[in-house]
């Protein structure tokens, strides 16, 4: 094995590690946005969530973290589709925000 073939093999690792960290903060942001739908009495749609943006950003006491932005549709009354938002900084929800809707 030559060294080229050792750089791609530990190149692909990586990528596979980093893929399965996003995976996991992507599982755990839908986790948090079904029970957040859950507690306010609206209905997440579409059972998923995508990520919309991804940046670095610093978080309360000045260090870089990752910030990524989750978006979401939801109802509250079974006919009309709002839109919702999840912001984590690293692994810590910075804030969810929900576009207006009706209650019923």
């Amino acid at each position: 094995m030559q060294i080229y073939d050792l750089f791609w093999v530990l190149f692909l690792a990586l990528l596979g590690w980093i893929w399965w960290i996003e995976r996991g903060i992507m599982q755990w942001a839908y986790g948090y946005a079904k029970k957040y739908c859950n507690e306010n009495n609206i209905q997440l749609l579409d059972d998923n969530i995508r990520l919309s943006s991804m940046g670095l950003s610093k978080n309360n006491k000045g260090n870089w973290k990752i910030k990524r932005c989750f978006t979401f549709e939801f109802t509250s009354t079974g006919e009309q589709r709002y839109d919702g938002r999840i912001e984590t900084l690293g692994s810590k929800i910075a804030g969810v925000e929900l576009d207006p809707f009706r209650m019923e």
